[in-house]
């Protein structure tokens, strides 16, 4: 399973981890389904099941649409609200978006059949 950390401000986070001197477990970040923390001078995420779950505590933000395309096709890509997918209409591609994250790693998209046009 693979975890996907919201994490806008990274630079603060490196910066924290060169700093930490002390052996105890300090929370670094933490989001519905994962935490990142240290300890022992070592980075760990920990992720919680939330299998019975199936409604998203976040929703997704529109506005990233204005700048997020298909890492496959680079073509624009329409938020699908009733799957809550963002779908790639010109490859037939839809990406899970989980917490209000999308998650644009091709392995885990779907795929489906695009439309065939009909010449009248």
């Amino acid at each position: 399973m693979r975890i996907t950390l919201d994490v806008s401000n990274i630079s603060s986070l490196v910066k924290n981890l060169r700093l930490q001197q002390s052996t105890k477990t300090q929370c670094l970040f933490q989001q519905p389904g994962a935490t990142l923390f240290v300890q022992k001078h070592k980075l760990f995420c920990s992720q919680t099941d939330q299998s019975s779950d199936n409604t998203n505590s976040q929703q997704f933000d529109e506005r990233l649409l204005e700048v997020l395309v298909c890492p496959l096709s680079k073509q624009p890509l329409r938020y699908d609200k009733a799957n809550n997918e963002l779908v790639s209409e010109s490859i037939g591609v839809a990406y899970p978006i989980k917490n209000g994250i999308p998650n644009l790693v091709p392995q885990d998209a779907r795929t489906f059949e695009k439309p065939t046009e009909i010449d009248t």
